[in-house]
């Protein structure tokens, strides 16, 4: 079954481009009030002095039906978190337990030695050949870097190097380092990052970090982080089930697409997509109401998240280090936002989200240059049950070459920080419990029944000057527009909609909200 999902999905994404190739779609852009730039790897080996060798040990293995899951942790910090994840009563080892995983605790020393990732490597081969799916690499473990001259579309090629999470995921494929940056420029050569990755490059394997030593204390902020774990397991962790979608400027033409593929995992989602309105103070204050999904789109640094404002004219500036006062409300991120998950650098967005706040489960977003697209491919297996880290290799399996060399720019530096072992708590069967300045706009009843063929939307008791109402289809496709002035209640005719499930949008001049709508005939 699984197999013949991912044979459907690729069927979709040979037809999308066939509509269309996303070429007109902005990239993110690493962009920071004083224009400085993440370490490269000479810098970042230069920092990490552990060039020790390696080996791998095992502490135990808790046999279950489902598929093996490898805990790999770093030696120093094992001891520090048995209380978690020691093999016979470790809490979060029975939680994987207690969900169907067969669970192995593994150790492993940090090491900056070129040659640590291949061994690292080469036992997640040898696992995944004993039936492991997946698996979660807690504290400092070692990095794989890759490096390449990014092409996207309408710019001049441009050379990177960034961490790659790609390269224990790919178990099959091909990766060597053929070539040294010079310049600029990757010439013939050697120097110890990766730059070439040929034969079969889809993912065995779903990989999920859990690195905080960047952003604090690493034993006790993986010891709250495994608590929360805990109690969102156990569904203690109330948090409203409802999504934040938070668009900037250069996207904000494409809310309502992505929006609607989001609605697949969420009944209710806040959309803020006005141009002025996404600012950095803004965001500030929306964050403290809970959602459980955030998704934010803008550009950004990884200390941070910048906001056009002034007609595109003027930035606004959101440092990390104000997360844990703010402390936000949210529980998973998707961060469609420069360099956000660039774990080897200090107080990195991903990091502080995940683990710098009461709430923080997991982040999604880029080590580099770019984000996740096409972003049914990752919600829709979510939407089915599939936990985080199925549907982040499913989505791998389906983009990482549907462009070529244009698709690497985008996704290579795409990573999973946090437990990948998660599945989001279905939202379709709960109430949302709106924000405050939502209920005020009104409540949205949903017909046809058995007498009636019309969608009903109340505004409450106030007129609204103009209202846009849009009904859009799980693709993204407009099903129904319609505009109305001086209006508390739509009533509009769906009757020659086909039964299904689609997303209603309604714009005033002050607010964008959606909602899910079923049709049945």
């Amino acid at each position: 079954m699984h197999k013949v999902f991912i044979i459907f999905l690729i069927i979709l994404v040979c037809l999308s481009q066939v509509l269309g190739h996303p070429s007109h779609i902005p990239v993110t852009r690493l962009i920071s009030p004083d224009n400085s730039k993440p370490m490269s790897y000479r810098e970042w080996r230069e920092e990490t002095s552990e060039p020790l060798l390696v080996s791998i040990g095992n502490v135990g293995v808790v046999d279950r039906d489902g598929g093996k899951i490898n805990v790999i942790v770093n030696s120093l910090l094992y001891p520090k978190l048995t209380f978690f994840l020691e093999p016979t009563s470790g809490q979060f080892v029975s939680d994987l337990t207690n969900d169907g995983w067969t669970v192995s605790v593994d150790t492993m020393a940090m090491s900056s030695d070129p040659f640590a990732p291949e061994t690292l490597r080469s036992f997640l081969i040898d696992e995944y050949n004993t039936g492991s799916v997946g698996a979660i690499l807690v504290g400092d473990l070692p990095v794989a870097w890759f490096q390449m001259m990014d092409v996207f579309w309408g710019s001049t090629p441009s050379y990177t190097d960034f961490p790659i999470d790609l390269f224990y995921m790919d178990l099959d494929g091909i990766w060597l380092d053929q070539y040294e940056e010079s310049g600029g420029n990757l010439i013939p050569g050697s120097d110890s990052i990766y730059d070439t990755h040929t034969g079969n490059m889809e993912p065995e394997i779903f990989i999920g970090r859990l690195i905080s030593s960047t952003v604090g204390d690493d034993s006790i902020m993986l010891h709250n982080y495994f608590q929360r774990n805990h109690s969102y397991r156990v569904d203690s962790m109330n948090l409203s089930k409802e999504a934040l979608f938070y668009i900037d400027d250069d996207w904000a033409y494409l809310s309502g697409l992505w929006a609607g593929q989001l609605g697949t995992v969420y009944d209710s989602i806040f959309v803020v997509d006005d141009p002025e309105t996404t600012i950095a103070d803004d965001y500030r204050t929306r964050i403290t109401v809970s959602h459980e999904w955030v998704s934010l789109f803008a550009h950004s640094w990884p200390q941070g998240h910048c906001f056009k404002y002034n007609s595109g004219g003027s930035w606004s500036w959101f440092y990390s280090y104000e997360i844990p006062t703010i402390n936000p409300i949210g529980n998973f991120y998707n961060l469609f936002a420069c360099s956000n998950a660039r774990y080897t650098e200090s107080d990195y967005c991903g990091g502080m989200y995940t683990f710098r706040t009461s709430y923080g489960l997991g982040s999604l977003g880029s080590t580099k240059t770019g984000s996740m697209l096409e972003f049914q491919y990752f919600y829709n297996p979510i939407s089915l049950g599939y936990c985080l880290g199925d549907a982040f290799r499913d989505w791998f399996s389906i983009m990482a070459e549907a462009w070529g060399d244009t698709s690497r720019s985008w996704f290579y530096g795409m990573t999973l920080i946090g437990d990948p072992t998660l599945t989001v708590i279905d939202s379709l069967t709960a109430v949302a419990e709106a924000p405050d300045e939502k209920k005020n706009v009104g409540n949205l009843l949903i017909f046809p029944n058995p007498a009636s063929h019309y969608v009903i939307f109340q505004l409450g008791n106030n007129k609204i000057e103009s209202v846009e109402f849009t009904i859009y289809g799980v693709d993204g496709r407009v099903v129904l527009r319609e505009k109305r002035e001086c209006s508390s209640i739509l009533r509009l005719d769906c009757s020659k909609i086909p039964a299904g499930i689609y997303f209603c949008s309604l714009k005033t001049p002050e607010k964008r909200l959606l909602e899910k709508l079923t049709i049945l005939r």
